[in-house]
């Protein structure tokens, strides 16, 4: 299926995300250390590792929900680092949680409009586009129901094309696969594939490794805030780092997080 047109345009959309150094402690914990790496525009790179890792709090210094202790994240030569989340929107990058985030009083069409609700000369346009976003992940009948009345995985496809309103440069995605339905997992690894075809990167954060590895071309792997992998997925997967790391939580291909 064609991906709706982008309405939206910014400089910042091609290019690269840069991730330079980044460190978090809470309290007498490292939860991240030293995490640095770079995105170029239109990459698929996933993100591996047992529990407590870093992975999701790598996510959250990204996209502005922490701000680091030390490091750097950049779009292009922009800046983001310590800036909030719906500012870094306006320069390409959006966030999908691993509960998914959306309105529950409201319909999925009215959960699309949120992000673009500042740019009412475009009205007419940005519906239109919801509309087709919608019924790229197979929501359109849906258009008119609450989001309370949506399955979890229906909410996870809205808050994932909800993303989309926006035309992102960068989609961070904790979790995208876990504990939804297959069909809905199969629909949405095929979406994000559709949308990279186009030029927008993923960073995907999952424990659901077998879907993880057929979707991205690159992976990197952490362990105690650390990344000690990072290459193509089968490069990854035969790294004994990876496997030392996930002694004591299951064999990597069987791991899982609920």
């Amino acid at each position: 299926m064609t991906v709706p047109q982008r309405v939206l345009t910014s400089g910042t959309r091609s290019r690269d995300l840069q991730v330079e150094g980044l460190r978090k402690r809470f309290g007498g914990q490292v939860a991240v250390d030293g995490v640095s790496f770079t995105v170029p525009a239109g990459t698929l790179l996933g993100l591996i590792g047992p529990n407590g890792s870093g992975k999701t709090t790598t996510l959250n210094l990204i996209n502005g929900v922490y701000r680091p202790d030390a490091g750097q994240v950049r779009i292009g030569t922009v800046t983001l680092t310590g800036r909030r989340p719906a500012d870094l929107v306006r320069h390409g990058l959006t966030r999908t949680f691993q509960t998914p985030h959306v309105f529950t009083t409201i319909t999925a069409l009215e959960n699309m409009l949120v992000p673009v609700l500042h740019r009412s000369a475009r009205r007419g346009q940005f519906r239109e586009k919801a509309l087709a976003l919608l019924d790229f992940v197979g929501l359109a009948d849906h258009r008119h129901t609450p989001a309370s009345e949506l399955s979890g995985g229906q909410q996870k496809l809205l808050e994932f094309v909800r993303a989309l309103m926006t035309d992102p440069a960068i989609v961070l995605m904790d979790e995208p696969f876990a504990g939804v339905h297959p069909s809905v997992k199969e629909l949405m690894r095929e979406r994000i594939a559709d949308v990279n075809k186009q030029g927008t990167s993923f960073v995907i954060v999952s424990h659901e490794i077998p879907d993880l590895m057929r979707l991205c071309r690159e992976v990197i792997c952490m362990s105690d805030g650390t990344i000690v992998a990072h290459g193509t997925p089968d490069e990854v997967t035969a790294d004994p780092r990876v496997v030392q790391a996930y002694l004591g939580h299951g064999a990597a291909g069987r791991r899982s997080e609920r």
